[in-house]
């Protein structure tokens, strides 16, 4: 290659890269209030319900204030409101709401419901300048896309599991019928997944042993590779995610969810959790 032609090229690359960056700040540092709010919204009632940022104007003494809410408790707060029992209509009337997310109230119930007057939102330019100079939403969907990695080393591992188990079930109903005792078993090791671990009794039982054996000689890699990967997930969870609730609260949800940040209530223990960035892919 030209020496001469070096600096002509390493200049092109730079400027590749600049703009490409930019890009990149630029992607995760848009106000994506609309966006989010319309997918909370749509996602409605729930027992694991994602948060919405609205900003609620009380007619009663003509206050405004922005509030993060789970969508079940905002529903809930206008089926007060509204004196109005179908959510789908009240999904509706929340929708069209969704240029400004700024909603008039005036039934003391309803503004109780969503805790309007015990509220507060404090240190948001503190946390947004964090969050900006930080990078968190970039760091958040880098997490997500973790967190998708994980469920699928988890999806390997357990429909290996799967297919062992009906290997040792075809082995033996290909020379008798299946006991009682060992249908049991095989039914309850068929859902022997992440959350809902076979009963003590059937691991116990000389079936139980011979199948928790041939998948601790079989699925060595697939769970190594999902312990692995639910490590790092949770490893990153808590840098990017956990440390920043410890300090802040709700409150740094609140400012996230301006920047495409969906959180929600876990349905298994009640935590709040990060959920994905809007729009974001496999979610």
């Amino acid at each position: 290659m030209n020496p001469l032609l070096m600096p002509i090229i390493m200049n092109k690359i730079y400027i590749i890269i600049s703009i490409a960056l930019g890009f990149h700040i630029v992607l995760f540092s848009q106000d994506k209030s609309k966006m989010t709010y319309i997918e909370v919204i749509e996602s409605g009632v729930s027992t694991g319900p994602a948060f919405a940022v609205v900003i609620i104007h009380n007619l009663n003494n003509n206050i405004k204030r922005e509030i993060f809410i789970d969508v079940t408790s905002l529903y809930e707060a206008f089926k007060i409101e509204l004196a109005e029992e179908d959510y789908d209509k009240i999904r509706v009337y929340l929708l069209s709401y969704s240029d400004t997310r700024l909603i008039q109230m005036k039934n003391p119930q309803a503004l109780d419901r969503l805790g309007f007057e015990k509220y507060n939102n404090k240190d948001y330019k503190k946390i947004e300048k964090v969050l900006l100079k930080k990078e968190i939403i970039r760091n958040l969907y880098t997490l997500h896309e973790k967190w998708k990695q994980k469920i699928g080393n988890l999806e390997k591992y357990n429909e290996k599991k799967i297919k062992e188990l009906f290997t040792i079930r075809d082995s033996i109903t290909k020379t008798r019928e299946l006991t009682l005792e060992e249908k049991k078993t095989i039914e309850t090791f068929e859902f022997d997944y992440y959350f809902y671990p076979a009963h003590q009794s059937s691991k116990n039982s000389d079936l139980g042993q011979k199948i928790i054996k041939m998948w601790n000689q079989k699925l060595f890699k697939e769970e190594a590779d999902y312990n692995r990967s639910e490590e790092e997930y949770d490893n990153l969870e808590t840098k990017y995610f956990r440390n920043y609730y410890k300090k802040y609260g709700k409150n740094f949800c609140h400012v996230a969810f301006k920047y495409g940040a969906i959180f929600y209530h876990s349905c298994m223990n009640g935590t709040l959790e990060f959920g994905h960035i809007v729009g974001q892919s496999g979610e």
